[in-house]
């Protein structure tokens, strides 16, 4: 009777934990918004490393950074301004242009994310 027992507090923990496990490569990939106002690239590449793009006043700006999964639906994103990394880049660009983030939640869908308001379609 042990013997069963045991037996099913294993089966139920591994059918549990298995349910919550992620597939990360369903959702990796370039998602882009574009209007005639806005626009927004978003790459989620491997080793929860995370690129965006968007356009700056006249100007595009891109975010490098990484995410954190939360759920199969939701991840949390962390980046920084591109020209905060390269040095050489920041005298000649104004400081309130910088596009920085954190702590920001995208949510995920079957070929689109959820950003904000905006709906980023898988290219």
């Amino acid at each position: 009777m042990k013997k069963i027992m045991s037996l099913l507090v294993i089966v139920s923990f591994v059918c549990c934990t298995s349910q919550n496990r992620i597939y990360t490569e369903s959702f990796k990939g370039n998602y882009t918004y574009a209007d005639n106002k806005q626009f927004l690239k978003i790459k989620i590449l491997d080793n929860n490393a995370i690129t965006i793009e968007k356009k700056v006043e006249a100007n595009r700006v891109e975010c490098i950074g990484s995410y954190k999964i939360i759920s199969n639906k939701k991840i949390k994103i962390n980046c920084t301004d591109k020209r905060n990394i390269d040095k050489a880049n920041s005298i000649a660009d104004f400081i309130p242009l910088r596009f920085n983030m954190k702590d920001e939640t995208i949510f995920l869908e079957s070929n689109t994310i959820k950003y904000r308001s905006l709906i980023l379609q898988k290219d």
